[in-house]
């Protein structure tokens, strides 16, 4: 995180960002341009938090965090990419139409719905639901 918050690769976050990659018994990395060094930080966290559901939203800041990855992007690549696993569903999409629902103005994929509850029990000051839910 510290990396993502300093935004450049120098001394200090290159130590950090080695630290965690050779902990895992990878060579250290050396990126030396922003887009490179921004890939390097966001596998980095791909890689150490892949089964705890935290890389949409990673994605999703990574708009704001960063100059050279985009949520919108990183998917349409995915989806690209995974096309013919996702082929051997029933009635499967095509990568084209997956990536329609991540490029088409949606802000409904950029937060979840608040859940019902937190709505009917805030009465003092009412909460809205999240636009698209």
């Amino acid at each position: 995180m510290y990396c993502e918050a300093d935004g450049t690769p120098n001394t200090t976050t290159l130590g950090y960002l080695n630290r965690v990659h050779t902990r895992a018994g990878l060579t250290a990395v050396n990126p030396t341009t922003i887009p490179a060094f921004e890939k390097a930080v966001a596998d980095e966290r791909r890689w150490e938090f892949a089964l705890e559901n935290q890389r949409w939203f990673d994605l999703l800041r990574f708009n704001t965090t960063m100059t050279s990855i985009t949520a919108e992007n990183v998917m349409i690549n995915h989806f690209t990419a995974m096309e013919p696993f996702y082929a051997q569903y029933n009635d499967p999409l095509t990568a084209t139409q997956l990536q329609t629902k991540v490029t088409v103005p949606n802000d409904k994929f950029k937060l979840l719905p608040i859940p019902n509850f937190e709505i009917i029990t805030n009465t003092i000051n009412p909460i809205e639901q999240n636009s698209g839910y």
